[in-house]
């Protein structure tokens, strides 16, 4: 007996459009005010150990592009008002099975109508599948049953599956604030679960947004891939095109053409993809870690407003959510640790009560101010070496009374009392690279 719930939940509803690209075909209906897609995948397979057709069914919209191919709107099915049944029909063969598909339904004045999708044989072999308008089939009739769409929004399997996975792959990884990147993914995830009941999309829909949030920053972040061989989900095809797509290509020169790139890609996925790209950046639009200047600042907003221009269509809630972020983003000035907004042109290293301090205006204070904080957070791991134990802002009021300045030559003394930084010798390749931004970015120190 053949039951399938997407086949079960299509049934007299709605039809409002079908599209066709390569061998898929997608339904899209409404159903308690939820626009939804019934997607039939036509296969089929010759070969000295498997023969036949069949066809494989999901509820995730296709890409508006399909391995280069767009997706046009159906001549074919073009008069479907709704569809009453689908049957299955089956002729067995010595080492496969050939299956018709019939499709009941009723046109835009009232008629009752078929379509059949059966392979056309030639030579004995299989090389298509065929649409016949009204004709029956001569295979055997299946018995089918009705399966009901899970009444839940979302599958928690497929929440904890994917969750492991990206666990798993981020490792000991940190936020820009120090906590376990698990903070970030699951914040990014519970963004698109909690707008689920104010902007609802069908059940499957739902898994692969939120499959997608957990995963999203694997590809770009981690030595692993998101691939259907690694991964064991429903709609898996869906998440890995959609994880790809929320993929920077860092083989691009800056990070606008990064970004382009990467929204172009994203308005060819379904909806639920693109809409997790304002959740993760709604995410991100919280108080900005303490180290960013306002340049940095201004360009993540400004990208901001680019995501949502490109991508406001894919869920109403979420791009309210995020505008309402863009216009409250603190970009001149940051909050101190009492809340109260403070100017920080500049940011200290402290080592003891001496101060290494740097132009947080400078062109080249971020990478500057990276390659010191990561070296010393590597040589106190590594080495058990500290070079300063605490970075903080600091007005221009205050930077001028500082008195003991420290240089490159404090964080020199210190590697050489240890030796590991030596001139003739590599000791370490990691410090030698650290080393050599931070003396590309020796005018960002203040003396």
């Amino acid at each position: 007996m053949v039951g399938n719930r997407y086949i079960s939940d299509i049934k007299n509803c709605k039809i409002v459009a079908v599209y066709e690209v390569r061998r898929y075909i997608e339904f899209c209906y409404i159903k308690d005010n939820i626009q939804k897609s019934l997607i039939i995948e036509q296969n089929c397979h010759f070969g000295p150990m498997y023969d036949g057709c069949w066809f494989e069914f999901g509820g995730v919209a296709l890409p508006s592009e399909l391995d280069r191919e767009v997706k046009k709107l159906s001549k074919t099915f073009s008069d479907i008002e709704s569809i009453q049944e689908i049957n299955f029909y089956t002729k067995e063969l010595d080492n496969g099975v050939y299956i018709d598909l019939e499709i009941l339904y009723r046109t835009k004045d009232g008629r009752k109508n078929s379509y059949l999708l059966h392979p056309q044989p030639h030579e004995e072999e299989v090389h298509e599948i065929v649409v016949l308008k009204n004709k029956k089939s001569t295979f055997k009739l299946q018995k089918t049953q009705n399966v009901e769409m899970p009444k839940e929004l979302y599958c928690t399997k497929n929440y904890k599956d994917a969750l492991a996975f990206a666990l798993k792959a981020h490792g000991e990884q940190k936020t820009p604030e120090g906590l376990p990147y698990a903070f970030h993914i699951v914040s990014v995830a519970n963004e698109i679960i909690n707008s689920l009941s104010m902007h609802p999309v069908s059940y499957d829909e739902a898994n692969v947004a939120i499959a997608c949030a957990l995963l999203h920053d694997v590809n770009e972040d981690t030595h692993e891939r998101v691939s259907s061989r690694n991964l064991k989900l429903e709609n898996v095809n869906s998440i890995v095109h959609g994880v790809e797509a929320l993929t920077k290509d860092t083989t691009l020169p800056s990070k606008q053409l990064q970004m382009q790139d990467s929204l172009k890609r994203l308005k060819k996925e379904p909806k639920c993809v693109q809409m997790v790209k304002l959740a993760d950046r709604i995410t991100n639009l919280a108080p900005a870690p303490l180290f960013w200047n306002k340049a940095k600042r201004k360009s993540y907003v400004e990208e901001a407003k680019q995501i949502l221009k490109a991508l406001k269509d894919s869920n109403s809630y979420l791009a309210k959510k995020l505008q309402d972020k863009i216009d409250n983003y603190q970009t001149d000035k940051i909050l101190n640790n009492h809340g109260v907004p403070m100017e920080d042109n500049y940011l200290v290293f402290f080592a003891q009560e001496k101060q290494l301090i740097l132009d947080k205006n400078h062109p080249k204070y971020l990478k500057t101010f990276k390659a010191i904080n990561r070296l010393n957070e590597y040589v106190k791991k590594e080495y058990d070496l500290e070079l300063f134990n605490r970075w903080d802002n600091r007005n221009t009021s205050v930077v001028k009374v500082t008195k003991e300045r420290l240089g490159i030559s404090y964080i020199v003394e210190v590697l050489n009392k240890k030796e590991l930084l030596n001139l003739n010798k590599q000791i370490d390749d990691k410090i030698g690279k650290f080393m050599s931004t931070i003396y590309e970015g020796e005018d960002v120190i203040v003396l």
